[in-house]
């Protein structure tokens, strides 16, 4: 039951809940507590056997992915899209930089100065990293499925979908290849590269590995 001071009337919401000063007061706790969920959690492993006290960054928005370039961690998703933390000082992490070109950012992946930007529905947005709180678009890559998760290996991008893998070479950004696709046979959950080989995690079907050793 919700209650009100004597004098104020109870009011009915939407639903037909009786509401008041303290059923809006909760309500507006609730609406703050989830606008402060979103974090980072930063470690320092210089020390792999003893790593270092977890460091929590309280984050704007929700937050899809994250990868790490040099001394950033680059963030996804909404509120805004994007977010640059310099994270050299694991104990003082500080916001950099950020990106709003897209409402949205499901999936983000990284190179040396480069940043892929993955927009579920629509493509990847290729970054240009060199002036943190200045990004600067300097490519895309518009793709035929949606599109779930990417990884960066060399001048390859790998995108995960919703058939499979598809490569992508990114050696101009300006100028990115088309799609190849090398896998076909379902939706891939996550994709990752290390060693000239691909690993694409399937739905209820496992690991696939791809040699890409010769993706000519």
């Amino acid at each position: 039951e919700h209650y009100a001071p004597a004098g104020v009337p109870r009011r009915k919401g939407p639903d037909g809940a009786l509401g008041g000063p303290i059923a809006d007061r909760l309500a507006a706790q609730r609406a703050a507590s989830q606008r402060q969920r979103a974090a980072a959690m930063i470690v320092d492993l210089l020390d792999r056997a003893i790593p270092g006290t977890p460091h929590r960054v309280g984050l704007p928005g929700t937050r899809s992915g994250i990868t790490a370039i040099g001394d950033l961690a680059a963030l996804s998703g909404n509120g805004p899209a994007l977010l640059l933390y310099d994270v050299s000082n694991p104990a003082q992490p500080s916001e950099v930089g950020s990106w709003t070109g897209l409402t949205r950012i499901d999936a983000v992946a990284s190179d040396d100065s480069r940043l892929f930007a993955l927009q579920a529905t629509s493509g990847v947005t290729v970054l240009d990293t060199t002036t943190p709180a200045s990004l600067i678009t300097v490519g895309d890559i518009a793709l035929t499925e949606t599109s779930r998760s990417l990884a960066a290996y060399g001048d390859l991008l790998l995108i995960g979908d919703t058939r499979g893998l598809v490569l992508v070479d990114v050696t101009t950004p300006a100028a990115p290849g088309t799609p190849a696709r090398v896998v076909d046979s379902g939706v891939a959950i996550a994709v990752a590269a290390r060693a000239d080989v691909a690993l694409v995690a399937g739905a209820q079907r496992g690991v696939e590995i791809i040699d890409l050793a010769d993706t000519t």
